[in-house]
């Protein structure tokens, strides 16, 4: 249960953030935010995504409750959008957004691990 409200806390806070830093940044939310800059951004974002869902279908159906494997995903699929916008499509500034999102995972997984250091062996 406490993954499910963990996961449900990140959802929200970060869609409330997304719409703060998309203000201060002054960055439109348009069709480059979501949509894959090539090819390869979305071969790269349906395997992460792939992975994903297995360890949310993982931790529902085990006792295995692996939290921090999914930010670890998270983190990466930031990592991997950064990337591939800034080489891409620098102009649109999209990549700010996500790396304020890559930071901000970042911490919540610190903090996850500070309140909760078991987590780790789960």
């Amino acid at each position: 249960m406490n993954f499910i409200f963990t996961i449900l806390i990140l959802l929200i806070a970060s869609y409330i953030l997304e719409i703060t830093v998309r203000k201060q940044f002054n960055v439109p939310k348009s069709i480059l935010s979501i949509a894959p800059v090539n090819n390869v951004h979305r071969i790269g974002k349906n395997i992460l995504m792939v992975a994903l869902l297995a360890i949310v279908i993982i931790s529902f159906t085990t006792e295995y409750h692996i939290l921090w494997l999914f930010l670890v995903i998270l983190f990466v699929q930031y990592l991997f959008d950064i990337i591939m916008q800034y080489k891409y499509i620098r102009e649109s500034r999209e990549h700010l957004i996500n790396i304020f999102f890559l930071i901000f995972y970042g911490l919540a997984a610190l903090v996850i691990l500070y309140f909760n250091p078991a987590i780790i062996l789960q």
